[in-house]
């Protein structure tokens, strides 16, 4: 039996100004799933057969209409059959346009997949956390990831964001962003457009191109 959990990441409306000039602001919202028409990725049976869980993120870029235009992994699940079938099913699925100020611009976007056993093991927990005290960047900010979903208790959203701020701040680009847009929002921490850009820009410098395609999107848009 299986069980899997859908995150969207960044999907919310962002407040954005280019500088430190907070006088004009962007209206920034990211491509999102269409929910209720995505057919969502079953269990592969080598992954099944294996036991592997984890959690995947993956950029989608959408244009306009709508239309999904390419596909990336920008967080490993570790298991390429895990990936896979997360990138396969949502290049398929509807998604809705990225806008700027209510109109459609064609950018990217990103979905957290986790994928987990049921009855679950807790393995991707434990072995999640063994890494993050290894030092794996990847693992310090999955583990922030999923402590810091919306139906967490507000002391495990503040362990997450702890960890979320590790790993930004040893250079994790996934981390970067998803601290960005908090300092974008002022959700979590004081709002800080300047601190925002700088991770932004951290971020596709390493070239990510969730980040890359922020800051592109806001630069044409003043």
């Amino acid at each position: 039996m299986k069980r899997t959990t859908l995150t969207l990441v960044l999907a919310a409306a962002l407040s954005h100004t280019g500088g430190s000039a907070l006088a004009e602001e962007t209206r920034f919202k990211l491509p999102s799933i269409d929910a209720a028409q995505c057919k969502f990725p079953g269990y592969p049976k080598p992954a099944l057969r294996r036991g592997e869980e984890g959690l995947v993120i993956v950029g989608v870029q959408v244009d306009e209409s709508g239309t999904v235009l390419d596909t990336k992994i920008l967080l490993s699940s570790g298991s390429p059959d895990l990936d896979q079938a997360a990138q396969t099913a949502f290049r398929k699925c509807p998604h809705k346009p990225g806008t700027v100020d209510g109109r459609p611009v064609t950018m990217w976007g990103q979905v957290q997949y986790v994928w987990t056993m049921e009855p679950s093991s807790g393995k991707l927990w434990k072995g999640l956390q063994q890494a993050a005290l290894d030092g794996n960047l990847e693992a310090r900010y999955a583990l922030g990831a999923l402590l810091s979903g919306p139906s967490r208790t507000e002391a495990e959203q503040a362990a997450g964001l702890k960890l979320v701020i590790s790993a930004a701040e040893a250079g994790q680009p996934m981390a970067q962003i998803a601290l960005a847009s908090k300092y974008e929002s002022g959700k979590q921490v004081p709002r800080d457009l300047a601190e925002a850009h700088r991770l932004y820009a951290e971020a596709a410098a390493q070239g990510n191109v969730v980040a890359i395609d922020h800051l592109r999107v806001l630069g044409d848009a003043h």
